[in-house]
């Protein structure tokens, strides 16, 4: 049996001490904790809010190749592209939103240069994007 104690009922694996302790059980690994953290639940609510709006899209995660920032590739939507009937052509001219084509270029692993270049790319998302640019910088990725 699990003991329980202020760790374990208040800390998580994932957000760390909600005291500041470096040696948390839980933050540590050393003890499950009893359920989810506030921020898990907000996290959770967040993303459940975000599910729920028709107008939301998510931003695939960024990863550099060979000392170019790209968006990670989907690689069933990938080998789809590589291996299907249709080219990019041929999908260009598919009737489609902007936000559908930006989330397309995302899946299939553009470069982030590449990427602000895209006709369809929105004022919003090429500020976006110039952030994780920045942040990736910052942080030496």
């Amino acid at each position: 049996m699990t003991r329980t104690n202020v760790h374990t009922e208040h800390c998580c694996l994932k957000h760390g001490c909600k005291y500041g302790n470096a040696l948390c059980p839980v933050a540590t690994g050393r003890q499950p904790q009893s359920f989810l953290c506030e921020a898990c639940e907000w996290d959770i609510e967040a993303t459940a809010t975000k599910a729920l709006d028709p107008t939301y899209r998510p931003m695939q995660p960024v990863i550099r190749v060979q000392g170019t920032l790209r968006f990670k590739a989907n690689p069933l939507v990938r080998f789809l592209l590589d291996a299907g009937p249709f080219d990019m052509n041929q999908l260009a001219a598919i009737p489609c939103s902007p936000e559908e084509r930006m989330q397309f270029a995302q899946l299939i692993g553009y470069s982030l240069g590449g990427y602000q270049e895209l006709s369809y790319v929105t004022t919003d998302e090429h500020y976006l994007v110039n952030e994780v640019v920045r942040v990736a910088k910052d942080r030496s990725l």
